[in-house]
């Protein structure tokens, strides 16, 4: 807060206020006022830590007329009492801009995530589509961003964007700066993207009276959280569950209200995912022949990640001596602590000259993958949606996934891909070779089927409108 000091006596205490106000340096680095009666018997001093209004109008010690005050604290009535005074025809001028040239909005959403930087990860990447949904909507000048690490975004038209940098206190510093952009911008929801950070939301919604809601992904909550998590998760205003898997789990393992939780599926870039003709050169590169079916898993290799199911798409491979099973290329896009491994388990089990692994990909090469490929094949049992099942699809390939986890939400279960039983490695096989050579009337094989259902259920104009459902009803 800001800091104040003054002194009435004679002259010679004149550098006594002055030391004061040295002194006080560290409460404000918004600017710092000094002031001294003519015969210097009164000396005020001010340092300013500006929240509500940052303008140079509202600095210390402020004058009118004769008198001089200096006082710690905002005015947060301040907008009642501007009416008043305008309707008393008082005149006023104040700077409600917190950057040149732009007024500040008036009640601004606090978006709270771990990132907005481009690292790769689900929640991550569900973070970026969240600032997309809201610059879409009302625009980033009503956006004010709260990150927890110092990865600064691409794009940064909020309001105010404030990062916990790398200090071991972070924790504390992402609360205190909650509380202080709660205070300077009275946001009418503040929102998180990171069920983790539901203390700190709680805490801010009920002290300063303002509804909270915070996205809950999958692994994170799928187990009993601690006591102050499970606790703050019940009382949260809304909890964005992105399939009904991770709602069953919130309610049955964490206690959290049916009525508090929403299921708010992710979303996926139709404009970067489309059918199209199979890249042979990415093909060639890849050492796949022409013809050979190709089957493709998209993960993060890790070794806390091997429920992705890479191994078991192997098994099932093993399972066939003929057919397009027996004959496919299984390429693994991705990167992680567990790829050394998986190559030398792959060379074991005798399948080193039909797996390929194509190292970490992203933009345009992870969309010629998806079009190179003849299935997506991901038998993740823990995914708590499954993005990469939506871009197979807006890519027009079939995708074949485990019945278990949030990934039939993403198949529509089953209506938009195949979903086998994750206890049984024939009942994948089979459900690769369907994908690869089934019924060609069945839709789940038709590329324009495939992609028109996933933009209508996940395309990024049905996320925006859940989205601003969700503000309003929670901003009432």
């Amino acid at each position: 807060m800001c800091g104040i000091a003054g002194w009435i006596g004679p002259v010679e205490r004149r550098d006594a206020v002055r030391r004061m106000h040295e002194a006080m340096r560290h409460r404000g680095p918004d600017g710092d006022g000094l002031w001294f009666s003519d015969d210097e018997t009164v000396g005020l001093a001010h340092r300013r830590l500006a929240i509500l209004a940052p303008g140079p109008q509202a600095g210390q010690p402020m004058a009118s007329g004769g008198h001089r005050i200096v006082f710690n604290g905002e005015i947060y009535n301040h907008a009642a009492l501007r009416a008043g005074m305008e309707r008393d025809r008082h005149g006023m001028e104040a700077d409600e801009s917190p950057a040149a040239g732009r007024r500040r909005p008036r009640r601004p959403v606090l978006l709270m995530a771990p990132t907005f930087g481009n690292e790769r990860g689900g929640i991550q990447e569900f973070t970026r589509e969240i600032v997309r949904a809201l610059k879409a909507g009302d625009g980033l000048a009503n956006v004010v961003a709260l990150s927890y690490n110092g990865t600064p975004p691409d794009e940064n038209g909020f309001a105010e964007w404030t990062d916990c940098g790398t200090s071991t206190l972070r924790g504390a510093t992402f609360f205190f700066q909650a509380l202080r952009l709660c205070i300077k911008w009275r946001p009418r929801v503040i929102l998180s993207t990171f069920p983790g950070f539901a203390p700190v939301g709680v805490a801010c919604a009920k002290f300063f009276g303002i509804p909270f809601a915070t996205v809950a992904h999958g692994i994170e909550v799928w187990k009993r959280m601690s006591a102050e998590k499970r606790t703050t998760l019940c009382v949260a205003d809304r909890v964005l569950a992105v399939s009904n898997f991770t709602a069953e789990r919130l309610i049955q393992v964490n206690g959290v209200p049916p009525d508090r939780i929403r299921i708010f599926p992710n979303t996926v870039d139709s404009d970067k995912f489309f059918p199209g003709p199979k890249p042979g050169g990415l093909a060639k590169s890849l050492g796949i022949p022409a013809g050979v079916p190709v089957l493709l898993t998209v993960a993060r290799l890790d070794v806390g990640e091997c429920y992705k199911g890479v191994e078991r798409v192997w098994d099932a491979m093993l399972t066939r001596a003929e057919g397009p099973l027996a004959a496919a290329v299984h390429v693994v896009a991705g990167s992680g602590s567990d790829l050394e491994r998986l190559r030398a388990e792959a060379l074991r089990r005798g399948l080193g000259d039909r797996v390929r692994f194509s190292g970490p990909v992203s933009g345009a090469e992870l969309a010629a993958l998806y079009r190179l490929a003849d299935a997506f094949v991901m038998p993740s049992t823990k995914e708590g949606f499954g993005i990469v099942f939506l871009e197979a699809m807006a890519s027009g390939i079939p995708v074949v996934a485990a019945d278990a986890g949030g990934s039939p939400d993403a198949l529509l279960d089953g209506k938009l891909g195949w979903l086998a039983d994750p206890d049984s490695v024939e009942s994948l096989a089979d459900s690769i070779e369907d994908a690869l050579a089934g019924d060609p009337a069945d839709p789940r094989r038709n590329p324009e089927f495939l992609r028109s259902s996933v933009v209508s259920h996940f395309g990024r104009d049905s996320f925006r409108a859940r989205l601003e459902a969700e503000l309003r009803e929670l901003a009432g």
